[in-house]
C-alpha cells in the first residue's frame, strides 16, 4: 500500500506569509485535503473565504470548491516528528526558485 499520513494542523509559512488550517489524508498515490487559508492580515479563527475541498491521484488534483483540475505533483521534501504533539519542516523547490528570482530582481533594482 505504501506510506499513510492522516492529520490536521494550523500552519504559518514564514517565506510566503500564508496561514491557515489544514486537514489531510494520504495513502500512497491518493489523497484528500481540506484547506482553510486565512486572508492576509486575518486571524486563524475568522475572515476566511471558506475551506477548499480537494482530492488528488497520481499528481492530478481536483478542487471540489472551485471545480478546477490541475496537474500538481508534489515537489516538497518534508521531515517531521510527532509524539503527542509534533513539528514538520518542508522544502519546496518551486517556491525556493520563485523567491530567489524575486530577490535577484530586487537586488538588480538596487534593493537589499
Amino acid at each position: 500500500m505504501g506510506p499513510v499520513k492522516v492529520g490536521g494542523s494550523l500552519y504559518k509559512n514564514f517565506t510566503t506569509g500564508d496561514t491557515g488550517g489544514k486537514i489531510e489524508a494520504n495513502a500512497a498515490l491518493v489523497g484528500a485535503q481540506v484547506d482553510n487559508q486565512t486572508p492576509k492580515d486575518g486571524s486563524f479563527g475568522g475572515g476566511t473565504e471558506g475551506p477548499q475541498f480537494s482530492a488528488s491521484f497520481l499528481g492530478f488534483q481536483y478542487n471540489f470548491t472551485t471545480g478546477s483540475l490541475q496537474f500538481s505533483p508534489s515537489k516538497s521534501f518534508t521531515l517531521g516528528l510527532q509524539v503527542l504533539a509534533g513539528g514538520e519542516v518542508s522544502f519546496n523547490s518551486d517556491t525556493f526558485n520563485q523567491q530567489s528570482a524575486a530577490n535577484a530582481a530586487c537586488r538588480a533594482r538596487g534593493g537589499s
